[in-house]
């Protein structure tokens, strides 16, 4: 068994060569023999010696048996094995050819169970019975899983590009492109994840929240941008060769892949914006605090224009006040220098010591020095309640300051409008950012121009048919429907209409038996004198033969 297990797997002396590997199934049964005192266990394994004698003759017949059941052209090898010392047997089927294309066609896998079921039941029993009776026989099949042939990132890849698998396995061709196309998708993914993680990352910054909702958000963002992008991908479809000219089918393709490159660009430019901010952080961060300053100043400069009137009134009053006993503090140290002047001899009167001048200014610059200090003694309360408002609105405008500047930080928007003004100063960031676009955009359109520039391959062909086939196949199957109803109530229609004609017929015959009967007993009744008048027999006939109708 072991032998012909690698020959059904695709050895060099195997009927399968080429890529191709057959649909195997195994199959394991028993049968059970009818209880007789005369049979005894020699029986048993005399008759399964002899079964294991004809291996290849039973192989051959339900070979035979199964290929009918088959369509045409499925080459079928069966094996089968007798235990020894029971009536048990295992086996393996293989059909190879074209029949293994459809492996994974589980309508047709079910229908090779239940026909190679009974294909072994019927020539097992068959070939027991010849020898001895049996009770019961049973059988199981199932398919036997196969290698994949395909590299699980080869297949992952096909996948991603929007291929179809089963028909791009059979297109070497275009193996290499579209493995291309979906390493193009998953690389539009993965940026996408790292643009969505670092976007909500710098959201949360700070928060022990911050990771996983980054992470989350960008599995998320990530599947939603790989998933459009094979859509795109997947609904391009390539022209016929044969359909016009190279520029006219070239137009055909591009114009409905005009929207589809639009859309990568949006999504492309979207994805890039987070991307940038993380290659710019430190300019943007040094930005980012040159704004904050300039939008910490403006602040002060509205919260001090609100209580500009008040602080106008109060620094009014003030400088009033001041001014006032600065007057007053004026003359009074004026006063005082003319005394001095005066008993010094530098005076007026140019005599030395204190003479009645002299006196008269003492008195005077006293006086005025009296009166400063009066001023102040008088003013104090009124300057220290006006300073005292004056501090309290300076209290109200720093508070505000504080307060306003815990808002500010360095989130998403703020890292978004430092950019912009970089680029607004710089034009080597400007050029910086635009090409950091322009390769994110080329990344998420690449997919796109590689299936609109590839040329026409065997594996677009054989989408073309299958969809063109399965497109004639559902049309076909729409009118076929139609018409089965059409047929359907039109018999109903004419099954009613064949039971009323019945109806009315046999209706007709007895009510024309009735009208008879009534006249003939009539016309006996009236021979001999008796009986209603003819008007009087009329109007029975009419009141209960005839059919309700108005007179």
């Amino acid at each position: 068994m072991d032998g012909r297990d690698r020959e059904l797997s695709g050895g060099e002396e195997g009927f399968i060569r080429d890529d191709n590997v057959p649909l195997i199934f195994d199959f394991d049964g028993g049968a059970t023999l009818r209880k007789d005192r005369r049979r005894t266990a020699s029986k048993s394994q005399e008759v399964v010696q002899e079964l294991n004698s004809e291996l290849s003759d039973i192989s051959n017949a339900i070979r035979d048996e199964l290929k009918p059941k088959l369509p045409a052209g499925a080459d079928i090898i069966v094996d089968i094995e007798f235990s020894r010392g029971s009536v048990d047997w295992a086996g393996i089927i293989a059909i190879s050819d074209w029949m293994a294309r459809i492996a994974e066609n589980i309508a047709f896998v079910e229908y090779v169970i239940k026909a190679a079921t009974f294909s072994v039941n019927k020539i097992i029993r068959s070939r027991i019975e010849q020898r001895v009776p049996i009770q019961d026989i049973h059988t199981n099949v199932n398919k036997r899983r196969q290698p994949d042939p395909i590299h699980p990132v080869s297949r992952f890849l096909w996948w991603a590009s929007g291929a179809v698998v089963e028909i791009l396995r059979d297109s070497k061709t275009d193996k290499a492109k579209f493995e291309g196309i979906g390493g193009a998708v998953l690389m539009t993914g993965v940026l996408a994840f790292l643009s969505g993680f670092y976007a909500v990352y710098t959201v949360f910054e700070g928060s022990a929240s911050a990771a996983p909702l980054g992470i989350i958000f960008g599995l998320v963002w990530a599947l939603a941008i790989f998933n459009l992008d094979r859509y795109i991908v997947s609904s391009m479809k390539k022209e016929n060769p044969d359909a016009g000219n190279v520029i006219v089918r070239f137009l055909k393709e591009l114009l409905p892949a005009v929207p589809r490159l639009l859309l990568a660009a949006v999504i492309g430019i979207t994805i890039s914006k987070p991307l940038e901010l993380r290659l710019f952080q430190e300019p943007i961060y040094e930005q980012i605090q040159i704004n904050r300053d300039a939008t910490i100043t403006e602040k002060e400069a509205s919260s001090r224009s609100t209580y500009a009137q008040s602080i106008e009134g109060i620094d009014g009053e003030l400088r009033q006040i001041t001014s006032r006993i600065q007057a007053k503090e004026d003359r009074a140290k004026y006063l005082e220098d003319e005394f001095h002047k005066e008993s010094d001899s530098t005076g007026g009167s140019r005599k030395y010591g204190y003479s009645i001048v002299a006196r008269i200014k003492e008195k005077a610059a006293r006086n005025a020095r009296q009166e400063t200090d009066q001023l102040r003694i008088e003013t104090d309360p009124r300057r220290q309640q006006l300073q005292s408002r004056r501090d309290d609105i300076e209290r109200d405008i720093q508070e505000q300051l504080t307060k306003f500047k815990e808002k500010l930080g360095t989130d998403f928007f703020t890292r978004m409008t430092a950019l912009s003004d970089l680029m607004a100063k710089s034009a080597s960031i400007w050029w910086d950012n635009y090409f950091i676009i322009f390769l994110i955009i080329l990344v998420e359109i690449a997919p796109v121009l590689v299936k609109l520039l590839s040329p026409l391959g065997t594996y677009d062909v054989k989408v073309d048919s299958r969809n063109e086939i399965e497109s004639q196949e559902a049309k076909y199957k729409k009118k076929a429907m139609k018409a089965i109803a059409k047929y359907h109530y039109q018999r109903i229609v004419d099954g009613e209409k064949h039971v009323e004609d019945e109806f009315f017929d046999m209706r007709n015959k007895l009510r024309t038996d009735r009208l008879r009967q009534t006249f003939d007993h009539w016309r006996a009744i009236k021979f001999d004198g008796q009986g209603p008048t003819f008007d009087e027999l009329h109007k029975f006939i009419r009141d209960n033969v005839f059919t309700n109708r108005n007179p």
